[in-house]
């Protein structure tokens, strides 16, 4: 039985980060002048909270959890391209299509994807945009 814990106590965890994201949050935590706990911290409560709101604002959270995943590739595609979308409007179906590869790629492993979301296996989007003709 799980002991019931104070909403204001604070917990200590440990987590495990490859290096590159540790030191892309540190840089981000940096400019942000925050520490790295606090940038974590921040960005963990907005995730949820935009998760939380994507449910409200699109009526579902399987439509968010749709939206969001194109809006990421998208944000990928200009990083890599050096492109803002409103420069390349290519970016967008490029990035409906890698969107379309990761769900094929990750249904293929499970049957319902967003109603069970412990069940995703992680794929490596960044990847995956890299290497694409491995995964279709």
């Amino acid at each position: 039985m799980a002991i019931a814990r104070d909403a204001a106590a604070k917990a200590q965890i440990k987590l495990r980060l490859k290096e590159p994201l540790r030191a892309r949050l540190a840089a981000e935590a940096k400019q942000n002048e925050v520490s790295l706990n606090t940038e974590i911290i921040q960005r963990l409560h907005t995730s949820l909270t935009e998760e939380d709101m994507g449910g409200v604002v699109f009526g579902s959270r399987d439509i968010f959890v749709c939206t969001a995943l194109v809006a990421r590739f998208i944000r990928i595609i200009e990083r890599k391209r050096n492109k803002k979308i409103s420069e390349d409007p290519s970016l967008f179906p490029d990035a409906l299509a890698a969107s379309a590869i990761y769900w094929k790629t990750i249904s293929s492993k499970i049957s319902e994807i967003t109603s069970d979301p412990e069940k995703i296996e992680k794929v490596d989007i960044e990847e995956l945009l890299e290497n694409p003709e491995e995964i279709s």
